[in-house]
């Protein structure tokens, strides 16, 4: 008696995995329609304006064609303010739309409308304001020096603090190295990652706080290290703290949609200033 149950049970087990699957199967994937894709972070401390465009990839399926890797070259792209217009060309070494920073007078403390189109007739949109103020608080506080039997290990110590009163404040801070790995070897640019310290930074609930930093590298030689104090507008800050996690290899994780402000479209259009400080060796 005991072994039919088992057998009775199993087999309903089975017949009810097997409509489970018939469900799954049956599920109707959506049509895939690809939107326009825009990357671009303008900063009027830069040399030059550079915009990427390309085409969205579908979440089921397979897609037609490599658009994830394949940039759009045939797209109009143009950066409008006040009722005046540039239209930025495509650079094949750059696989983007570029022009320098002095050809369009792009100024702190104004607001920019990007658009893009395509010979099909899509249209994208965006606008950013470039922040009026720089942050130019960064200051290196320490260099130290372990000498190795062959490289030595350098850690830097930095810090910077946010010195505009009320919240609504946001930073990025990088580092990067020029280095020699050895006698023979040309001097070399790695990027820094902190031991300490927030890449993405905003002073919400920190209101004029400082903010301090710790990194260090191997190198046969250091050259010069150079750190860069960004001050973002909230575009900026909001999109790339959505890409960390929306990529932070956690497979339990909730997932999460990366933030887009191109209106018809996805992607950012955003603005930024630079404060730089560099020691050489």
């Amino acid at each position: 008696m005991k072994t039919q149950y088992l057998s009775a049970l199993l087999l309903s087990s089975l017949l009810l995995l097997a409509g489970c699957e018939k469900m799954v199967t049956d599920v109707d994937i959506p049509e895939y329609e690809p939107k326009l894709v825009v990357h671009s972070f303008i900063s009027s401390d830069e040399a030059h304006i550079n915009v990427y465009v390309s085409e969205s990839i579908p979440v089921f399926g397979k897609p037609s064609s490599d658009v994830a890797s394949e940039p759009i070259a045939n797209a109009t792209v143009v950066l409008r303010r006040n009722g005046q217009s540039i239209t930025l060309p495509y650079e094949g070494y750059t696989a983007g739309y570029s022009i320098p920073v002095v050809d369009a007078g792009l100024q702190p403390g104004r607001t920019y409308t990007l658009e893009v189109s395509v010979p099909d007739g899509r249209q994208v949109t965006g606008e950013c304001t470039i922040p009026s103020h720089r942050n130019e608080t960064l200051e290196i506080t320490s260099v130290i020096k372990e000498a190795g039997e062959f490289d030595s290990l350098y850690t830097f110590q930095f810090r910077f603090r946010d010195d505009q009163a009320g919240e609504g404040n946001h930073y990025r801070v990088f580092a990067y190295l020029k280095v020699r790995f050895d006698p023979q070897s040309e001097p070399y640019v790695q990027e820094l990652s902190f031991d300490k310290g927030e890449v993405y930074v905003s002073d919400e609930n920190r209101d004029l706080s400082t903010f301090t930093y710790r990194a260090s590298a191997y190198a046969y030689k250091l050259e010069e290290v150079t750190f860069k104090l960004l001050t973002t507008d909230e575009d900026y800050y909001t999109y790339h703290r959505s890409v960390n996690f929306h990529s932070d290899g956690d497979p339990f994780s909730e997932p999460t949609l990366v933030f887009t402000n191109i209106r018809d479209g996805l992607g950012i259009f955003s603005g930024y200033r630079v404060y730089t400080v560099t020691q050489t060796f």
